[in-house]
């Protein structure tokens, strides 16, 4: 990947208004700029009121890959993975994966593998929400074969997730464990 003067998102929750925030702020200065939006129709006009203007907010993978970014940043969770993922790749389109965890599901790591192959693009997979991964690696080296990691938000954060049918999600008033298991088989849950 070459230098990214011209970036796309698939998707504006949590994530891309934060990336859309930080390229407000100091992209410019950097020489980035944010060239389109890639949401649910039902999402467009919300959008629209939210990025630059200028700024395309499209609702299919080929008009996010017309808009011609350098790069295109995954900011929709493991469905926007499944769902764009290999669309764009396939258009030669570079992609950075926030959601590693949906790489957890073989036949879609295969297919974006193969659609980045067939077209020379590139996928990138930043540390993300486990940060250490290259300490974790390095440690394995030297024995290390097991970590425990707890993730704690709040409630509300679960929404939306299959953590509302572990538990009731609006009477939790303290920590709650409602689920263990392999790091895999937690990004396929």
């Amino acid at each position: 990947m070459g230098a990214v003067k011209r970036v796309g998102l698939i998707g504006c929750g949590g994530i891309g208004r934060a990336v859309i925030e930080v390229l407000g702020r100091e992209g410019a200065a950097n020489g980035i700029s944010l060239g389109a939006v890639l949401v649910r129709p039902q999402r467009v006009d919300e959008t629209r009121a939210i990025v630059p203007k200028g700024v395309a907010v499209v609702s299919d993978a080929e008009a996010l890959v017309a808009a011609a970014p350098d790069v295109i940043g995954e900011c929709a969770g493991h469905g926007g993975v499944r769902e764009h993922g290999a669309q764009v790749l396939e258009r030669g389109a570079d992609l950075v994966v926030i959601a590693i965890g949906a790489l957890a599901d073989a036949a879609l790591e295969q297919r974006l593998r193969k659609a980045a192959e067939r077209s020379d693009a590139r996928i990138t997979l930043p540390a993300g929400a486990v940060g250490g991964l290259d300490v974790l690696a390095a440690a394995r080296l030297a024995g290390l074969d097991r970590v425990t990691y707890t993730a704690r938000k709040k409630p509300a954060a679960w929404k939306g997730t299959p953590a509302e049918k572990a538990i009731d999600l609006d009477s939790v008033r303290e920590a709650t464990v409602f689920y263990r298991g392999k790091a895999r088989q937690a990004a396929r849950d």
